[in-house]
């Protein structure tokens, strides 16, 4: 749906990818936030670029350390 929202973050956190367009770059910062926990995958409450809660799991790519993130619309849960 277009609620839900995939990216995908480089090892130096910047996003090569994401499935809504958005010029912003950068994790949303309750995204970072998440990510910045540290391990290689956790999950949280979110909200995303566009202002949107969404519960947002992500995973960091074993020998990559690029991190693949999917928010799920709170609303559409």
């Amino acid at each position: 749906p277009d609620s839900y929202v995939v990216a995908i973050f480089d090892a130096f956190g910047t996003r090569v990818a994401r499935s809504l367009g958005n010029s912003v770059r950068r994790p949303s910062p309750s995204l970072q936030a998440l990510m910045d926990r540290g391990g290689r995958e956790g999950a949280g409450m979110t909200q995303t670029l566009e202002g949107r809660s969404a519960y947002t799991g992500f995973h960091r790519v074993q020998g990559m350390d690029w991190t693949v993130a999917v928010g799920i619309s709170a609303a559409d849960a």
